[in-house]
């Protein structure tokens, strides 16, 4: 019971992803006489970004509930393992356009685009690295919490953001980073340890309500974070 709802809720918040791509899709077609504004590349960004979440989490259903069942002696073997990869690194890439145009515009280039090679380097990573065994798995998923540094770097720049501007831009840009922040928290939920903390202090029943909490903070974050994608102003 407990792997079919985390299944099916799993599955409702990758169709609200598909649903908020196609949403953020619809304005970049709408909008595309404002080829040359920085809200417009930004929404390209954030468009890409929005589709390989979707696909990213395409690959871990496949990996997760087809695959592996979530018998983690399973997890190193071929070809699940190569799902799992696509999963991590197709959410990396997701990053590279946000990251390198904040820079550019923002910054003018005084981080010389790191902040856009880095997430195609740790997707690179994550392809060549050699898996072997079960402790190769857990090296390169511990390594992999370290690319989440994309996600973090547009955090800090739109508080920057939030911090220096007043009126819609100021609010759009609180949408998003609490919209980045609320998607964190609610994948933060599902983490085994914390799942485990749980169960031994409450019981094994608390899964299901921590799987749903999880699935409804996620969709808030990822509506709050397109709301403000599509309304940002700069």
């Amino acid at each position: 019971m407990q792997f079919e709802i985390l299944f099916g809720l799993t599955i409702l918040v990758d169709i609200i992803k598909f649903i908020l791509f196609l949403i953020l899709l619809k304005n970049l077609i709408q909008y595309k006489n404002k080829r040359e504004r920085p809200a417009y590349n930004l929404l390209v960004g954030f468009t890409i970004l929005m589709f390989c979440l979707f696909l990213s989490r395409f690959f871990y259903i496949i990996f997760d509930f087809v695959l592996t069942k979530f018998n983690i002696s399973l997890y190193p073997l071929s070809p699940n393992i190569w799902f799992w990869k696509l999963g991590s690194a197709t959410s990396s890439i997701g990053l590279i356009h946000i990251l390198y145009f904040l820079d550019k515009k923002i910054y003018n280039l005084k981080f010389k685009g790191i902040f856009g090679i880095l997430p195609l380097i740790g997707a690179i990573i994550l392809i060549l690295f050699p898996i072997k065994n079960l402790e190769d798995f857990q090296i390169l998923s511990f390594i992999s919490i370290f690319f989440a540094t994309g996600a973090i770097i547009v955090l800090i720049i739109f508080t920057d953001l939030i911090r220096k501007t007043v009126g819609s831009v100021r609010r759009m840009g609180i949408f998003i980073v609490t919209g980045l922040i609320l998607w964190t928290i609610g994948g933060t939920f599902l983490n085994i340890n914390i799942v485990n903390y749980f169960i031994e202090m409450i019981g094994n029943w608390i899964q299901i309500p921590i799987y749903i909490i999880s699935a409804m903070i996620k969709i808030i974050g990822l509506i709050l974070f397109s709301n403000g994608a599509i309304k940002l102003e700069i």
